[in-house]
């Protein structure tokens, strides 16, 4: 199950929602990954030392499915693993307008991913575009959190 939390404005609790969905599961048995599409990274630093991070998603949309040094990171919690965002994730739009597959990039990315993980659920960036779509697109579930 791929789970995309999305919505195209900010402070809505996204990121709330996305490392705390992701570490429940986790503790519930689930083998889990969070990834982080939000450049500005604040699900990564839930879990990870900024300073400790040297390869992240942007990484892994970019250079290929190739298993070799994949960004994955495990976390403090049991099971939840977390593929990283740094601020180079801003960049990533404008490297894949004209791609004639920059809307399937993270689902054809996922797919070694989707032996080793029961959920992995994706944290967007508030606005809908390209890194935004590619979440869609790769999910099966879409969580919508809105402001009461």
């Amino acid at each position: 199950m791929i789970i995309a939390i999305a919505n195209q404005k900010g402070g809505v609790g996204k990121t709330t929602t996305a490392i705390n969905l992701a570490a429940a599961f986790a503790r519930r048995g689930s083998k889990t990954l969070l990834l982080d599409l939000d450049p500005h990274g604040n699900s990564s630093i839930s879990f990870l030392d900024p300073l400790t991070v040297d390869r992240s998603v942007y990484d892994l949309m970019m250079d290929g499915q190739g298993t070799a040094e994949l960004p994955v990171y495990k976390t403090p919690v049991k099971d939840l693993d977390l593929i990283p965002a740094r601020i180079s994730l801003a960049k990533l739009e404008a490297k894949l307008v004209g791609d004639f597959d920059a809307p399937f990039r993270l689902k054809d990315r996922l797919e070694p991913f989707k032996k080793s993980y029961k959920v992995i659920v994706i944290d967007t960036p508030p606005t809908l575009g390209l890194i935004t779509v590619n979440a869609l697109v790769a999910s099966t579930h879409v969580l919508i959190p809105i402001q009461s």
